[in-house]
């Protein structure tokens, strides 16, 4: 294939890493550094939990080869926002938190290395005009980002949905998450030029039981093969492609990280 497909794992320093993929004398600032020998892309997902530091940023765009790429994963308060029902509706204005954090990911756009964020909604965040107007006004204070939205709600698969992200050019993410009445479909889509693909997991029984359990799944040949026939399938209708493992739990994102490549 000719498109550009950038395949890497959702984070990158983890500690029960060390032995399965790292070696165990590598200090953690060298974990970057040892992960870009093998991968040209990563989730930086600590931005979630916390408002990134400018220096940080910046520190680990100077400490990778040239052409590497992160997306950065938007801070809770822009898709976790916490309200009372007493209050204004949820959604409806970005957090106070918003400059704060646009000043730290600009700081690595001097690099050229990061172009996309990614904002990840719970699966309470249900579709409704006013969340999908958050959503565009969210794009629209990201302007010179491109921003891929992740959904844990199947309710957003609809035409209308798809019809303004295309318009403004906001990537719909697909996912590889469990049969679950509710979740999102197996399926990919595709709203721009661009794709993002993220494997979670497959098992049932583990995914409201906390994010370690959630994510401890090793996906089989037969599972990531499904995936392969979807995206070459579709490879008219994207320039660019990324996929990304966040099933981090003993390695195992990079396992099949490194199991996707070999297929393209």
């Amino acid at each position: 294939m000719d498109k550009k497909i950038l395949i890497g794992t959702s984070g990158w320093s983890y500690d029960d890493w060390v032995g399965n993929f790292y070696p165990s004398h590598l200090k953690r600032n060298e974990f970057l550094l040892y992960y870009s020998q093998y991968f040209n892309v990563v989730e930086i997902n600590f931005t979630y939990y916390s408002l990134p530091n400018k220096y940080v940023l910046r520190s680990l765009a100077r400490n990778v080869p040239f052409g590497f790429e992160f997306t950065v994963k938007l801070h809770s308060s822009f898709t976790h926002q916490v309200y009372s029902e007493s209050l204004l509706p949820p959604y409806t204005e970005l957090p106070k938190e918003s400059y704060e954090f646009l000043n730290a990911i600009d700081s690595m756009r001097s690099f050229g290395s990061v172009n996309v964020l990614l904002g990840q909604f719970p699966q309470s965040f249900a579709y409704s005009k006013s969340n999908l107007d958050y959503i565009v006004k969210l794009k629209n204070f990201f302007k010179d980002y491109v921003l891929a939205i992740e959904f844990r709600n199947n309710t957003w698969v609809r035409d209308e949905v798809f019809k303004v992200f295309e318009e403004e050019g906001i990537t719909f993410v697909s996912v590889d998450e469990p049969d679950i009445r509710g979740l999102m479909p197996r399926e990919f889509f595709v709203t721009n030029r661009m794709g993002y693909i993220r494997f979670h997991s497959r098992d049932a029984t583990k995914w409201y039981k906390g994010e370690k359990l959630r994510y401890d799944y090793l996906y089989s040949e037969g599972e990531l093969l499904e995936w392969v026939d979807k995206i070459k399938s579709s490879c008219d209708r994207f320039d660019k492609l990324y996929v990304f493992f966040n099933n981090c739990h003993n390695g195992q994102a990079v396992t099949n990280a490194l199991q996707f490549k070999n297929y393209f």
